[in-house]
Formats: structure tokens, sequence, C-alpha cells
């Protein structure tokens, strides 16, 4: 399921996986998930791995639903303007 066209998520075996396409926005959205106390398993970085996109992965006991809805807490344009900054500074 993508929730935005920057950030998606997905169910994959008995994980709940947030993948962000952007490194600012994943750092954002790293904070967010901390400060909501939502503990991912592991983290996976394009930089030190073979995967396109940074993502965070979640036990299943977070649902889709539920890091979907999380995640659409944030506003559109939030995500827009850490994308457009990112894109400044690049």
């Amino acid at each position: 399921m993508i929730c935005t066209s920057y950030v998606s998520v997905t169910a994959a075996g008995n994980e709940t996986i947030v993948s962000i396409a952007d490194a600012e926005l994943f750092d954002y959205f790293d904070d967010f998930f901390t400060e909501r106390g939502l503990e991912c398993l592991y983290v996976r970085l394009a930089e030190a791995s073979d995967v396109s996109m940074n993502s965070f992965h979640f036990s299943s006991t977070y649902s889709l639903a539920m890091l979907e809805s999380a995640i659409l807490e944030v506003p559109t344009s939030e995500i827009e303007r850490i994308i457009s900054l990112n894109a400044k500074l690049g």
C-alpha cells in the first residue's frame, strides 16, 4: 500500500515494512515513530545494502492499517516540505 509517493507500507511474512524514498524523510519518520512508541525490529539503509530505499521493519503486531494510519497523520504538505528542502540541499 502506498501512503504517499515517497512512503509505502507492505506486509511480508512476519513483518510490516515501511519504505521511505528520501533520506531526510527517513530521518523524520525515525523520530516520528520513536515519539509514538512504535519500535521497529530493525532498519535497512539503502547505502549499506542492495535495496533502493531505506526501510523500517516492524513485527507483524504492528498491522498494515495501524502503520498506514500513523503515517497518514503527517500532512502531505510536511512531507513535500521535507522533500523540497532535501532537493535544495542536493
